[in-house]
């Protein structure tokens, strides 16, 4: 009997204790409190159906929009800092809580919640007109109840409402996720300012390429085995059959067995996709993926339940971007983890631009970690410590345009909560993974573990040796493995072995035809043999000197059933003769484009050949016949008289300094580049030629400005072992009149051989002592003075930097071996034997070894006499310097401006002033083309008492492109038509920095140069 009654108080017990759960949950619809019960506090929370009583506060329904909803209503008689609560009933144990809540209005106080009066989630101010789904654990122990507690603000616009309040036992960490999704290995790093990532610990990162490309150009995430989530912007008017996803990345430079390349066959951009709001898109994959340890899906967050309103997770950022502004892309995936910040916060640092589809993170103050270009498009995830599911929260999207952190700059991203049910949609529900199949015998090895993998040493007089770093003997072997930090394999030449003693090392077996792909290197003056068989028939080999370099090979095996396949080192005839491989990999099938084929394309047929207009860029190459459709520009037929060209349309949307590259198939070694060009226009922009080295872009060729109506041909030689692709970059001009066209292209191996009547490449001649305007380079094609660019090094040979100890305050122009010319205002309380005159540099962060620090005269600074501090008229000085400058390509004076009218033309500003009014300095030199323009435009911007005939005006009435803080006294140059470069302005004053309405305002030099030579006597 005893135990019976034990039994029915047992099951009487959880009975009663599944009714308080159940009572804990709460919608509101039935239009009470539920079990809950109103607190103490000066007032209580109200049931409501429809808007609260007060005017631009309080939601317009409930999260249903049909039922009811609990609020606090912060009219009068409440008075600021006045509280009300309400309690759940009892709940036993660990909770995941969630909950609805609308915090709208100018006055919004504090909701606070709290477990056994341990305060569990808290949120203040306004948090917009809208609903926000909530999630977050309750850790507590035994029996306790929940507190919601309501703040008033300082006003009765602080109404805050709560809502669909429920409770499940458990943690948050892994409800309604996919079993197999999301499974990652951390390892900790503290992508700018991250850390480099362990191979395959985040394996849903993808990279995105343009077919026949091997350049990272966005990141993306698997979502399903055969959808990826990315960012709109990175594959916006993009054609799905020009895409390629690279799944199971991890280092570019080496290929580790374990990537899959597949092609696209479909694109979504979200509908509402504008600038960055909506910043998301799918892809779909041309086939579905095989998941293994390497290749894995990320798990979806629920919809509406987002990373920073749920406490106790952990994020990281992933990706390949680039590790600065202006340094290269990594080429290892780089992790760095991120803490997530309120929007408003975000909001209140990177501007209104800042929405509902966004989320924000970083750290802020001097922090320097965040994202940067080419990580956009990848994935932030998230999770709980307690948790091996990450949940991806956002797709990089955008953030601070220096890629720094600091200033209290963060990383936004698409906020991928908002977006699951659009993405299921589209996906369907994404199903859980297969399991993985069993681990095979990989004959892929890279030998960075420091061995050899699955292979055997075959028969031989020695055998092949794994190393890191340099072989023994010098003049021979590599100094590091293909990508700088591993292991390789090699044969040690040097005593006791013989000329033709040979070394063998097998793969395990492999089956069916495959393509094989290897690097090898093979230096030194004693190089025997490399032969690679396949079932004992010779596929491959490669005999003598060929280089310090390593060299990538792809083969086909065309072998039937099973096989293995052997590399056999043979000696050569002394002891520098190490040959290493490294890098092997196979792949079932055969090998495309074996042997390279000369690159062609006059467009003829339509299309692009295989040529590629890049991803990344601002817009594209079109394929045309016949006129283009603005007038005075562009060629009106192609070089044939009727065929077809390429060419870039300039016209609206495009604006000033908008790039398309075309981009070529990869090539290798040395190559012959033809083409032939029409720059025809009077806003004419440049054409610059880059062979594409991995992330690294060398220029090739260039041009700038208009170069009449014809078509001309150029020719380059291209000197490189090692596999690249050569890219044309058109960028934009000032206005419609900039169309740019390329026709019969042609790459093909070997040197060029130059036909009678075709030109030789100019070579511009070092100067005479006392030449001027002559620049070291053309226009730069580098991106982000204000609205400008980086300069090329060497392009402003005449640009001087003003140093008070390695800060350059102001800028200056050179014009003699021995003279500067600067503002007034820049050193008019300066004393001369405390600044510095630096003449060559480029980048203030690297000594390149053409600068030259040269301190002033004794009293060598000259302030025009009639200098007015208040009205900045007169604003120019000449300073003198100690000793005379030494003339080298990247250091020439500017010609003096005597009198010639460049009104109307486009001139350029240079300086490393700030990037925007009250932004930061950059490190390398910028530029920006800016229009001078007539003194009533100016004076109807400034009023025509402000501006006075020492004054000279340039830019843009619409804003976007000025000098800024520390441009002042740098150099405003115009080009003559004897092809030379005049100083014409000296940077002095204006409203702000490329403010609307506004032009930048210069010292007028022709109009001051007869002081400047009384002084000078130039």
């Amino acid at each position: 009997m005893a135990q019976l009654l034990t039994i029915i108080m047992l099951v009487y017990s959880l009975l009663s204790l599944t009714k308080g759960l159940n009572q804990a949950n709460c919608n509101f619809d039935k239009g009470n409190i539920c079990s809950f019960q109103n607190g103490a506090g000066q007032f209580k929370w109200t049931v409501k159906k429809g808007p609260t009583p007060s005017s631009r506060t309080g939601p317009s329904s409930d999260v249903s929009g049909r039922g009811y909803y609990l609020f606090i209503e912060t009219s009068s008689p409440r008075q600021f800092g006045d509280k009300a609560t309400i309690s759940t009933p009892y709940l036993n144990g660990p909770q995941c809580m969630q909950l609805s809540y609308h915090m709208y209005g100018s006055n919004i106080g504090v909701l606070n919640i709290y477990a056994n009066n341990q305060r569990i989630f808290s949120k203040s101010g306004n948090q917009g007109n809208r609903w926000v789904v909530v999630k977050t654990p309750i850790l507590q122990r035994g029996k306790y109840m929940v507190k919601f507690e309501g703040i008033r603000g300082r006003g009765w616009q602080g109404d805050i409402a709560i809502d669909a309040i429920s409770f499940t036992p458990g943690s948050c960490s892994s409800q309604s996720q996919q079993p197999g999704c999301g499974k990652a290995k951390l390892f900790l790093g503290k992508v700018v300012s991250g850390q480099t990532a362990r191979p395959n610990s985040w394996p849903w990162q993808v990279s995105l390429r343009r077919v026949g490309s091997s350049f990272h150009f966005c990141g993306g995430s698997l979502i399903s085995d055969q959808w990826v989530v990315t960012a709109a912007h990175c594959v916006q008017g993009k054609s799905a059959s020009g895409l390629n996803v690279r799944l199971g990345e991890h280092n570019f430079n080496s290929n580790e067995g374990n990537e899959i390349d597949s092609r696209v066959v479909q694109i979504i951009v979200h509908p509402r996709y504008a600038r960055l709001n909506y910043d998301i898109a799918l892809i779909k994959l041309s086939r579905r993926v095989t998941f293994k340890p390497q290749i894995q899906p990320v798990c979806l967050p629920q919809q509406g339940v987002s990373v920073d309103e749920v406490s106790g997770q952990e994020c990281y950022i992933t990706g390949w971007g680039r590790t600065g502004a202006g340094k290269p892309g990594a080429t290892v995936l780089q992790q760095a983890r991120l803490p997530v910040i309120s929007e408003s916060k975000c909001r209140q640092h990177m501007g209104s631009g800042v929405t509902r589809q966004m989320i924000c993170a970083g750290f802020g103050g001097s922090s320097t970690v965040s994202g940067c270009n080419g990580d956009s498009g990848g994935p932030f995830v998230c999770r709980y410590k307690s948790s091996n599911h990450w949940i991806l929260q956002g797709a990089v999207s955008w953030g601070s345009r220096t890629c720094s952190a600091g200033r209290n700059e963060f990383t936004v991203f698409a906020r991928v909560a908002e977006f699951v049910n659009w993405i299921k949609q589209h996906v369907g529900n994404v199903q859980p993974p297969p399991p993985s199949p069993p681990h095979l015998s990989s004959a892929n090895c890279n030998f960075d573990k420091g061995n050899i993998c699955s292979y055997q040493n075959g028969a031989g007089q020695f055998k092949w040796t794994v190393r890191r770093g340099p072989t023994p003997s010098s003049r021979t072997g590599p100094s590091s493995d293909v990508s700088g930090r591993g292991f390789y394999l090699f044969i040690e030449t040097s005593s006791p072995r013989q000329s033709g003693d040979k070394a063998t090392i097998l793969t395990p077996y492999l089956n069916g035809p495959q393509c094989l792909k290897f690097s090898y290197h093979m230096y030194g003056g004693n190089i025997g043999v490399l032969n690679i068989y396949a079932n004992n028939q010779r596929i491959f080999s490669k005999s003598g000197n060929q280089g310090n370099r390593w060299v990538v090979v792809k083969t086909p095996i065309l072998q039937r059933g099973k096989y293995m396949a052997k590399f056999e080192g043979v000696r050569g005839g002394g002891y520098q003769g190490d040959i290493a491989i490294d890098a092997i990999s196979f792949t079932p099938g055969s090998c495309s484009s074996q042997t390279p084929k000369p690159v062609r394309c006059n467009f003829d047929q339509g299309n692009l050949c295989s040529f590629t207009n890049r991803a990344n860029d601002d817009f594209d190459w079109t394929i045309h016949s016949g006129r283009t459709s603005s007038t005075s520009t562009g060629p009106s037929q192609d070089v044939s008289g009727n065929g077809k060209y390429v060419y870039i349309e300039t016209s609206s949307p495009r604006v000033q300094g908008d790039k398309a590259y075309l981009v070529s198939p990869q090539v290798s070694g040395t190559q012959c580049l033809k083409f032939s060009y029409h720059m025809y226009g009077a806003s004419m922009g440049s054409l610059i030629v880059y062979q594409n080295i991995g992330n690294r872009m060398v220029e090739l060729f260039k041009k700038f400005g208009n170069q009449g109506n014809q078509w001309k041909k150029a020719e380059v030689q291209i000197n490189n072992g090692n596999s690249y692709s050569v890219a044309f970059s058109g960028v934009r001009g000032s206005s419609y009149q900039g169309d740019i066209a390329l026709d019969e292209i042609s790459i093909t191996s070997g040197q060029c051989s130059r036909s009678p009547g075709t030109p030789k490449p100019t070579v511009t001649p070092k100067p005479p002592s006392g030449s001027c305007g002559q620049k070291g380079y053309g226009l730069s094609d580098f991106p982000k003075i204000v609205g400008g660019q980086e300069a090329t090094p060497g392009e402003w040979p005449w640009q001087v930097a003003l140093l008070r100890g390695t800060f350059p305050f102001c800028g200056g122009s050179l014009v003699s071996n021995q003279y500067v010319i600067t503002a007034a205002h820049c050193v008019k309380s300066t004393d001369w034997n405390r600044v510095t005159i630096r003449v060559g540099e480029h980048d203030m962060r690297v000594k390149e070894g053409h600068e030259q620090d040269i301190s002033i005269a004794r009293n060598g600074i000259t302030v025009h006499p009639q200098y007015n501090s208040r009205t900045t008229d007169y604003d120019i000085a000449v300073i003198r310097l100690s000793r005379s400058v030494q003339f080298t390509q990247r250091i020439k004076p500017v010609c003096f401006n005597r009198g010639i009218d460049f009104t109307g033309q486009r001139c350029y500003i240079t300086g490393w002033g700030r990037l925007q009014s009250g932004g930061s300095t950059p490190k390398v030199l910028q530029e920006a083309q800016v229009p001078i323009v007539t003194p009533q435009e100016c004076k109807k911007a400034y009023g025509s008492s402000r501006i006075t005939d020492k004054m000279l005006c340039a830019g843009y009435s619409q804003g976007g492109i000025d000098t800024c803080q520390g441009d002042s006294g740098g150099p405003l140059v115009c080009q003559h038509s004897d092809r030379s470069w005049y100083l014409t302005g000296v940077t002095s004053w204006g409203r702000g920095c490329a403010s609307v309405g506004y032009y930048g305002v210069y010292a007028h030099v022709a109009n001051l140069y007869p002081w400047v030579k009384q002084v000078t006597g130039l």
